[in-house]
């Protein structure tokens, strides 16, 4: 195990350590859950599985958005944690193409926070669509700079963007993901075994 991975378990270790500790604390004060506290650690539960389920099935590994002005198309391949080989996902119509801008989109980042993200959009008299890649501000510049050397010069016959990993980084990407939700469901057990042990210090005392 290397030292990044060893530095990442770490953290990981101590918060479902601390977990279990609070777990036989709470069993040993005689603290009993809810059947609704129990039905929303299941739900958490769940939740978790789900957005780890969509990391290995749908979202990209290996990216390649791939326009030619031979074809009049740009091709979007791609490939997942779960299905390694490199596919074509969707093609997109250069056909009356003439400009490329930046979008702004704002994503969700935890529960009360969002962040900032950019995209390529190809833009035409009869609409136009958007690189399905979110980018920060400065590389989003830097793309469009390329995109409009393709769609607007004749210097340009291929734009192409590439984002690939090798089989060993696709592995220590899905160890990442599998830790960090491991970590956050770990920590909310924390949080909720928690409150229950104060909460039922604070009655003691008020008796």
């Amino acid at each position: 195990m290397n030292g990044f991975f060893l530095m990442f378990l770490q953290p990981v270790a101590a918060i479902w350590g601390i977990f279990v500790l609070l777990l036989i604390y709470a069993r040993k004060k005689g603290l009993t859950f809810t059947r609704e506290e129990k039905k929303s650690f299941l739900l958490l539960l769940l939740v978790f599985l789900g957005v780890f389920g969509w990391f290995v099935f749908f979202e990209d590994v290996n990216f390649i958005f791939d326009c030619r002005k031979e074809t009049r198309r740009c091709d979007y391949y791609h490939s997942t944690i779960y299905n390694k080989k490199l596919r074509l996902a969707q093609s997109y119509d250069l056909t009356g193409i003439n400009a490329v801008e930046i979008k702004t989109h704002k994503r969700r980042n935890g529960k009360y926070t969002t962040k900032t993200v950019y995209r390529i959009r190809f833009s035409g008299k009869d609409g136009g669509f958007e690189m399905p890649k979110d980018f920060l501000k400065e590389d989003a510049q830097k793309q469009a700079a390329r995109a409009v050397s393709f769609v607007q010069t004749g210097i340009s016959p291929r734009y192409v963007f590439k984002e690939t990993v090798s089989d060993g980084s696709e592995k220590n990407l899905i160890v990442v993901i599998g830790l960090s939700i491991s970590m956050i469901f770990a920590m909310i057990g924390v949080l909720t075994i928690g409150i229950k042990i104060f909460q039922s210090k604070k009655i003691s005392s008020s008796f």
